[in-house]
Order: C-alpha cells, then sequence, then structure tokens
C-alpha cells in the first residue's frame, strides 16, 4: 500500500516521535481484525441488573424482550443496515456508556474497537472532530498508526502470555481551525473495557528469547507481525473514545523543546514556528513574538539581525535613534523585574515618541515580560497584537509560566556571546600584530598602487618560521561548572521548602505538606544526580507551582508575609552563589595568566620580534612564531628560538605559583594543568583575508594544529590518567633531538629552583594522525621567586 502523505503539522511530526517506524512501504490500515459487537453492552447490562436489581433490573428486562426480538444484535455487526434499524434500542442499551450530562459536557464518541465503525458521538465530539470527514480523518491518523497497533500487542501480551508491556505514549494529533488560523491540541483516551481479544487459531510459543528480542525492538513492527501475526487475533466489542483538550500544555512543552533543543540558538524557519506554538498557546492568530537579550553593558540588544536575540517591535526605531529605550516602559520593565500589560496603547499613558512607534509598527496591544536568571535581568519578552485587548493580565501568567525557560536560553545564548566576542577580539585584531605590520603595510601599499580596490589583495606569507604553543586550562571546568548550578539550585530549593514547612505550620494543610513532599523528592533526584534540562526543569517547579502557593498564601496576610519575603531576600543575597563563585574564581585566573603571558611577552619582543597570539576560554591558550621571514631586518639565530621555548616553561612555571597563591584568596579555587607542544620541523603561515586571520600550510603545520587540538584531552599510553596534570608541565614531542633540547631546559628549572629534578618520562596515547608521542612531566616547586636567568 502506497504510504498516504503526512501533514506537515502535526504533533508527533514536529518532535519526531517514532520517525524510525514511518517509512516507506509501510501498510498503514490497522493489522488486526475488528469485530463490532455489542456483545460485551449487553453482558454488561446483565451484570448492572445482578448486582443493583432495585436499579437496574427493569430498564434490563424491557432490555432483553426487545433484544429477543432484535437477535442479530447479539451477533457480531458487520452492515451499516443493522444498525440503523435498530437506532433507538441501541441508543438505549448504550446510555450506561453514555450518560446524558456527557452529551453536552464531554468529547466521547463510541465505535468498534481500535477507532472502527463509530455509532454514536457526542455534540461536543462532533464540534471538536465534525468537521473532517472519515477520509480526511484517516490522513490525520497516519502518524499513530505504530502506537495503536502497538497498543494492540499490548493487550495481545497480557490476555495470552502474561507479559506487561509498559507503554504510557498519549495520542496527540492537531485540529486546526480554518477560521482563526490557530489549531488545538487533542489528546485520544481509548477505553477497551467492552472489547476482547479472540485467539483464530494456535498460539505461537515465545519462548523468553523471543520476549526479549520484541522487547529490545519495540520499533519494529515487522519483527512482531512475524513473532505474532496479525492473523492470529481479532478484536470483538466496543471502544469507548474520550477527547481531551491538552493546547497549553503539548504548547508549552513544545516551546520549551523548541528552544532547548536548538542550543539557544533558532534560525528563521525554528523562531517561526516558536512564535506558531506561542499564538497557539495563548489563542490569539496575530500575536507577534519579540524577544531581545540584554548585553554587557544592561542596555538592549538592538544590532543583531537574528530575531531570536532582538525582534522587539521597537527594533528599528532603536537602531535609527527614533527612540531611547531608556526612557520607555521597556527600561523601567528591566529595572524593576516586573511584568507590563497595555491592553490598549491608545488608551495607556504612554510617553509620545514609544506611542508613535508602537502606532506605526501597527500595535495596540502589549505584553512585556523581564527575563530573570538568578538575580540578573539577562532579556526581555514581548507579545504584541494589532488589535486591542488582545493581551490582558491572564497573558502575564502565561508569560510567566515560559519565562524560565526563555531567561535559562538567553543567558546560555549570552555566555557564549561573551566567549566570542573575546575570542572575535583576539582574531580581528590581534592579527595584524606589530612584528608583522610591516608586511600587511607593504601589501596594502601594493594594492594601492595596483588600482587600489580593483587590486587582488597580494599573499601575506611567511616561511620557515618555528611554532611554539602552550595552554593553562582549568581542570574539569564543565564539571566545576555544573556542580556549581546544582548546588545554587539545591540552596533555592532548600530555602522553598523551608518557607513551605513555615507555612505549614501556620496554615496546616495537608496539601501544602504533598507540595513539600515533591519539592523534597526533586531535592533528592537532584542531589543523587543532575542531567541537562534539571535546571531549566527545577525553575520552572519553583516558579510555576512552589511561588505562586507561596504569593497566593501569604497575600493580605501580615502575619505570613515574612515567610515570602525570608525567601525571596535568599535570592536577593546571593541566588547564582557557588555558580557566581566559579565565574569569579575563572576569570580571576584566566586575567591572571593572559597577564603573566604578556609581561613575559613584551620582555621577549625585545630580545626577538616574534608573532604572538593568545585566547581566553575555560583557561588560556597561546601560539608564538619565530623567524626569520617575520623578522626579515635583523640577523636570525636558532639561540633565539631556544632561547623563546626556554622562557615559554619558565612562564608556565610562573603561571603554575601564581594560580596556586591566588586560589587561597578565591570564593572557588580551581586547579589548571599546562601544556607544551614541541615541534622543531618550521612551518609555512599565511593569513587568509576571506576570514582575517593566519593560519598554517603543509603537512608539518597541519600536524601541528591537529596536536594542539587532541592533545588536550589525551591519555597517558595504557593509563586512565590525563597527560596533562595540577601543578605540573607536559611536554609533548615526537622526536629524540626535541627530547634532548627539553630534558637541558628541566636541568636548568631545577638547578635554578623553579622545578623538581627528574622529570617524568612518559609516553602518550595514540591519536588519528599522530602516534608514536613521548612526555615529560615537569613538576613545578612552589617555593621558587619569579622567573630567572632572564636576558636584560
Amino acid at each position: 500500500m502506497a504510504r498516504p502523505p503526512l501533514p506537515a503539522d502535526t504533533a508527533f511530526a514536529r518532535h519526531g516521535l517514532f520517525a524510525e517506524q514511518v517509512g516507506e512501504g509501510m501498510d498503514y490500515r490497522f493489522p488486526f481484525e475488528t469485530v463490532l459487537s455489542l456483545a460485551p453492552v449487553i453482558a454488561h447490562w446483565r451484570a448492572l441488573a445482578a448486582r443493583e436489581p432495585e436499579t437496574y433490573a427493569g430498564p434490563w428486562a424491557a432490555l432483553e424482550r426487545d433484544l429477543a426480538a432484535a437477535p442479530e444484535l447479539a451477533e457480531p455487526i458487520d452492515a451499516a443496515a443493522v444498525l440503523e434499524r435498530h437506532d433507538a434500542l441501541i441508543a438505549r442499551l448504550v446510555r450506561p456508556l453514555f450518560p446524558s450530562s456527557d452529551w453536552t459536557s464531554d468529547a466521547r464518541a463510541l465505535s468498534g474497537p481500535f477507532g472502527g465503525q463509530m455509532l454514536y458521538r457526542t455534540e461536543p465530539y462532533e464540534r471538536v472532530m465534525g468537521r473532517y470527514t472519515e477520509d480526511r480523518m484517516d490522513v490525520i491518523n497516519t502518524h499513530d498508526h505504530y502506537l495503536r497497533t502497538l497498543y494492540a500487542y499490548k493487550a495481545i501480551l497480557g490476555r495470552f502470555y502474561g507479559v506487561t508491556l509498559r507503554l504510557d505514549q498519549p495520542l496527540i494529533f492537531i485540529v486546526p481551525n480554518p477560521e482563526t488560523g490557530l489549531s488545538r491540541y487533542v489528546k485520544l483516551n481509548a477505553n477497551v473495557r467492552f472489547a476482547t481479544i479472540e485467539a483464530c487459531g494456535p498460539l505461537p510459543e515465545l519462548s523468553p528469547a523471543d520476549l526479549d528480542e520484541m522487547l529490545q525492538n519495540v520499533g519494529d513492527l515487522r519483527l512482531w507481525a512475524a513473532k505474532l501475526p496479525p492473523s492470529l487475533f481479532r478484536f470483538v466489542g466496543l471502544t469507548v473514545t474520550t477527547l481531551t483538550d491538552v493546547t497549553h500544555e503539548t504548547a508549552t512543552a513544545t516551546i520549551t523543546h523548541l528552544v532547548l533543543t536548538s542550543d539557544a540558538n533558532l534560525d528563521e524557519a525554528t523562531f517561526d514556528r516558536l512564535e506558531r506554538e506561542v499564538r497557539t498557546l495563548f489563542g490569539t492568530a496575530d500575536l507577534r513574538l519579540g524577544l531581545a537579550s540584554v548585553q554587557a553593558n544592561g542596555a538592549l540588544n538592538v544590532q543583531s539581525e537574528r530575531r531570536i536575540w532582538n525582534s522587539l517591535v521597537i527594533r528599528d526605531a532603536l537602531r535609527g535613534d527614533a527612540l531611547d529605550w531608556r526612557s520607555t516602559l521597556y527600561a523601567s520593565a528591566m529595572a524593576t523585574g516586573e511584568a507590563v500589560v497595555l491592553p490598549d496603547v491608545e488608551k495607556s499613558a504612554l510617553g509620545e515618541p514609544l506611542r508613535r512607534v508602537l502606532g506605526e509598527q501597527g500595535v495596540r496591544s502589549l505584553a512585556l515580560q523581564p527575563l530573570r536568571y538568578g538575580d540578573r535581568t539577562v532579556g526581555l519578552f514581548e507579545l504584541s497584537a494589532p488589535a486591542p485587548r488582545a493581551v490582558d493580565a491572564s497573558t502575564l501568567l502565561k508569560m510567566k509560566r515560559l519565562q524560565p525557560v526563555l531567561a535559562l536560553a538567553v543567558n546560555q545564548n549570552l555566555e557564549r556571546f561573551e566567549t566570542r566576542v573575546e575570542s572575535a577580539i583576539q582574531r580581528t585584531y590581534t592579527a595584524i600584530h606589530p612584528s608583522v605590520q610591516w608586511r600587511f603595510r607593504e601589501a596594502a601599499i601594493g594594492m594601492l598602487e595596483a588600482d587600489g580596490a580593483a587590486a587582488e589583495p597580494a599573499p601575506v606569507v611567511f616561511d620557515a618560521v618555528y611554532p611554539l604553543y602552550g595552554a593553562a586550562d582549568i581542570r574539569s571546568s564543565t564539571r566545576h561548572r555544573n556542580e556549581a548550578v546544582r548546588h545554587d539550585m539545591l540552596a533555592r530549593l532548600g530555602r522553598a521548602r523551608e518557607a513551605l514547612a513555615a507555612l505549614q505550620a501556620a496554615v496546616p494543610l495537608t496539601i501544602l505538606d504533598e507540595l513539600g513532599l515533591r519539592l523534597g523528592n526533586r531535592a533528592a533526584q537532584y542531589e543523587r544526580a543532575w542531567n541537562t534540562g534539571d535546571e531549566a526543569d527545577a525553575a520552572r517547579f519553583l516558579s510555576e507551582e512552589v511561588e505562586p502557593v507561596l504569593e497566593r498564601m501569604s497575600a493580605g496576610r501580615a502575619d505570613l508575609a515574612p515567610i515570602l519575603a525570608a525567601y525571596r531576600a535568599g535570592g536577593e543575597t546571593g541566588e547564582a552563589g557557588r555558580s557566581h563563585a566559579y565565574e569569579m574564581s575563572r576569570r580571576a585566573i584566566n586575567r591572571l595568566v593572559s597577564d603573566v603571558l604578556l609581561a613575559e611577552e613584551e620582555e621577549a619582543q625585545r630580545l626577538f620580534p616574534h608573532y604572538f597570539e593568545h585566547t581566553k576560554t575555560d583557561g588560556v591558550e597561546h601560539t608564538m612564531y619565530i623567524g626569520a621571514s617575520i623578522t626579515p631586518d635583523r640577523p636570525f639565530d636558532a639561540a633565539y628560538v631556544e632561547n623563546l621555548r626556554l622562557r615559554q616553561l619558565l612562564a608556565a612555571c610562573t603561571i603554575a605559583r601564581e594560580v596556586r597563591r591566588l586560589n587561597e584568596t578565591l570564593p572557588m579555587p580551581l586547579a589548571i594543568a599546562q601544556l607544551v607542544v614541541v615541534q622543531h620541523a618550521p612551518i609555512t603561515l599565511r593569513f587568509r583575508t576571506d576570514e582575517k586571520r593566519f593560519d598554517v600550510e603543509g603537512a608539518s603545520g597541519v600536524r601541528f594544529e591537529l596536536l594542539k587540538k587532541r592533545l588536550d584531552k589525551a591519555h597517558v599510553h595504557g593509563m586512565e590518567e590525563r597527560i596533562t596534570q595540577p601543578d605540573t608541565l607536559a611536554v609533548v614531542f615526537s622526536t629524540e633531538a626535541e627530547e634532548a633540547e627539553y630534558r637541558r631546559y628541566a636541568e636548568y628549572l631545577a638547578a635554578n629552583g623553579h622545578a623538581e629534578p627528574d622529570p617524568e618520562a612518559l609516553d602518550v596515547e595514540d591519536l588519528p594522525g599522530a602516534a608514536g608521542l613521548k612526555m615529560l612531566r615537569i613538576r613545578v616547586r612552589s617555593d621558587a621567586g619569579d622567573c630567572g636567568g632572564r636576558e636584560r
């Protein structure tokens, strides 16, 4: 059977669930035989009459007389004409399944097993699904083929083999509204208590190995069909289907999914999907989503072209200096951290510049929610619409629900952005290093003499330069960062638990005890393990479930107000205490390492000019290139290379000692591990005009770059131990000549009190493209003074 086209906008298609089961050539027809039968309902009536004769004996007697005149209703029903002839009798028969109240309140339907022939639908069911023909419903339901089939197998395993298959995946699909353009998410719940399973032949035996194979391959329906052919079973009876509107929950989950799985870096298409989900959540078809991040100076980001970080309706006005955001309610909302809603912009008390800008953008209603992460405002969440009263106070409740995940995403982006800024500064502004500026001047003059912009830029190449690379890496930085975040969240949960306990002591409600139990369980779970997404989940739990209770219970109660005040005061006095301590310590160590390198570099440049660059991330890396082609106006000798190599080790010793001293004053001491990569063979350095940076050429240069990237996490050969360790220098080389040279330097360091004697000689594990590497591990002494032996 040809595969029917899947609708592009379905819940399962959006989340990609079970996508591997939806393949070409799959037959989307339900593989099991289903038989519509009223026999289970008749049996249900008989049981009711026996159990409660005073209520059901009379109605059952009347039904039984009428059923005797219509024996075909006790048999399997395979023709619509049978249903039509006995419509009134069937309506009386199924009344226990459809109480009169259900016809106007619940979206329910009665059909054959697993969505077979439809008998009855309530009015709410008709309102939700009635606009679709059966053919259209077939198309909508193609995505649930896998689950319907698996639920059938679940029933078979339990009925005939005593095996419980854990399966709780809901059937959720989208019901679009052609009038509004919005959609609703609907969950289908099927009650099969009035359906039975019949075996149509001898059942195959399933060995433990067969069952294990099936349960290990739940997604392979062809395997299941081979083990348990669908032709051996049929489902007889009725299914009661209930539809539940889950638009709020599903839209919120989808927004969270879009933001977190995109690593907080949404492209244009994903942002459009995010905006559609926001419209679905808030039930407004022309709602416009705006987001903006806050720069390091506290101002809104108005320069970025990416909508995920700059899509406010006032963006263009800010860019064109037609509006000063600092004098608007945008700035006041960010300053106070309080949400703002304007149901009707024209009737609100706005300043004229902002009112004019909003009017030009067609905005008649506006809502703003500051995005706070810890004790900082990191961004702004905006909703706007062209109609008045499209947003109101209730809008803020849903915006607050989205606040934690959006704030987390913005904060992650800001951290990456700051790292990229530092990297961009290094790449853009240190590429034309003073030592090589003369060569760029020559190239620029050559372009001007060759008719300026029309001329091709002359290549800037330095041949036969010797590379030196070193890195001072903060050990286990990711683990430290994660542990700091977990510690802060556990502290916040602890304060919330104390607040709940104090509240319950004053107002002894059992529900407060239940909430406290759930809070404690979460804290225990985070104590055991901290996984991706736990920070957002914990923040959501506090902001949506715990804090509203504290606020509502304290409202208007002077005796309870101090409980809420104490909880909030904890956040104001250091919500992100451990995280802040880690960031302070990381930055302090990076500054120290950078300062030592730059001070050493200033003196080394006087001895012989060379190219130098360094970058800061979770540690500091530096690379130096020295050679005659960089400084052609001075005689070059190999002694300058050797001198720079030795000074690099002396600087590394100073860094190790200074970081050890600095750690005594830091809020979170952090260890560093240092690496030096040795390469005697010269390389070629070329400036890439398209990327505005230097790059290496040739096999020797490429190998050097690969080693820089791969050695950081490398291990000692045959051991689980990393080659880099705190308070040591890992010097990696590949030739005997390099080893001999650096052993001389190690002896010099030991003789001058910078390092312990007899460095440890080790083999490095084989790396892709680099096998047979060796290393010396030099242990730095903690009691030496500043680096000695320097030329003046």
